[in-house]
């Protein structure tokens, strides 16, 4: 049995496939312009019918947040009102955040035990001031003491502002 060899010929671009590429090229995007011309011509036509669809699902989105709103306003009123919500949620993300730092602080403590303790003071002095702390790594504030005065007042921006939608785009 003898091997055979199989030649591949090797196709050049002759001198006619570069202006053929490029007249592709431009066809294509001239018939992607005409596309988005199509589109919007289209779209101007249907241009009341796109604004009463908008319309109609504001309207149905507005029912759907006022009964949202509603039923969110009795929760606040049977837990306390919307204050004491905000408050509590308030206290649980500063808590949160408390116990990130003290996390981060006692990571740093492992962190720093083999260098000088010179060193390891002065980095431990200077987390400290930074967030708060004493000298035993606990706060020097208490949470009740910095609590901001928030509003009883619930409003429909409130209740988006808490779900994270726009409120400007139902309520325009």
């Amino acid at each position: 049995m003898t091997a055979t060899t199989k030649s591949y010929k090797v196709f050049k671009k002759t001198p006619l496939a570069k202006p053929e590429d490029e007249l592709t090229k431009s066809l294509k995007h001239y018939m992607l312009y005409r596309d988005t011309l199509q589109k919007a011509v289209r779209y101007t036509k249907e241009e009341s019918r796109i604004q009463n669809l908008i319309q109609y699902w504001r309207e149905v989105a507005q029912k759907a947040s006022t009964y949202i709103y509603n039923e969110q306003s009795t929760k606040f009123a049977r837990m306390g009102g919307f204050k004491h919500w905000q408050t509590e949620q308030w206290l649980q993300q500063q808590e949160s955040e408390r116990d990130r730092i003290l996390e981060t602080y006692h990571d740093l403590q492992m962190e720093t035990k083999h260098l000088d303790p010179d060193c390891q003071g002065e980095i431990m002095t200077e987390f400290q001031e930074q967030y708060g702390l004493d000298e035993d790594g606990e706060f020097v504030e208490d949470l009740g003491d910095v609590v901001p005065v928030f509003s009883d007042d619930f409003q429909m921006r409130d209740l988006y502002r808490i779900l994270g939608l726009d409120y400007d785009l139902v309520f325009d």
